[in-house]
């Protein structure tokens, strides 16, 4: 949903249609769990991770980010 270098702000205006209205484009989701959003969200943002660091790297390095499975949390709890 956000592209390279847009801001949150940007991201915002560009979803309704250039306006100074932002509250025009709360809704948008309604006809989609937000849980469901947040998941693919989070899965094109870990992808895209993952090919900047074979950028650099020309292969993905030995301690590269897993899949995530439904209910996964990157956050350590030892």
């Amino acid at each position: 949903m956000k592209r390279e270098n847009e801001s949150f702000t940007d991201v915002l205006l560009r979803m309704t249609g250039d306006e100074q209205d932002v509250m025009k484009g709360f809704g948008a989701w309604k006809d989609r769990g937000l849980r469901e959003e947040v998941e693919a969200t989070r899965e094109e943002l870990d992808e895209e991770f993952r090919e900047r660091q074979d950028k650099p790297f020309g292969h993905y390095r030995a301690h590269r980010l897993p899949a995530r499975r439904r209910g996964d949390s990157r956050v350590s709890r030892t």
